[in-house]
């Protein structure tokens, strides 16, 4: 039984298509995935990026560091549209800079 390969994603403009494997590893190489990426504090920044996983295609992350290698990376959220993902990146960032305000008072 051949196993099906997993389809790879591409943005046109803000829309995510189809990708073959070879133009998919081209763009991907030159691509700004960046949706958005906000400081929140001195070494704290949220960013929402492009991921091309086939079913959530944007993921935010809470990225900080001072943490130790490989825990410098919280996911945050996943999210399927451009605009669902920049309005997810809106909300972690009003929710992390609370955090922040709230650690900094205390």
């Amino acid at each position: 039984m051949k196993r099906k390969r997993p389809i790879r994603y591409i943005l046109s403009g803000h829309t995510p298509v189809p990708a073959t494997p070879l133009k998919w590893m081209t763009w991907f190489g030159e691509a700004d995935t960046c949706v958005a990426l906000t400081e929140i504090a001195p070494s704290h920044s949220v960013s929402t990026e492009f991921i091309s996983d086939g079913y959530n295609m944007f993921e935010t992350a809470i990225l900080t560091d001072t943490a130790p290698v490989g825990e410098r990376c919280n996911v945050a959220a996943r999210y399927q549209t451009w605009a669902d993902a920049e309005r997810g990146h809106d909300e972690v960032v009003r929710a992390c800079s609370e955090q922040y305000r709230i650690a900094i008072r205390s």
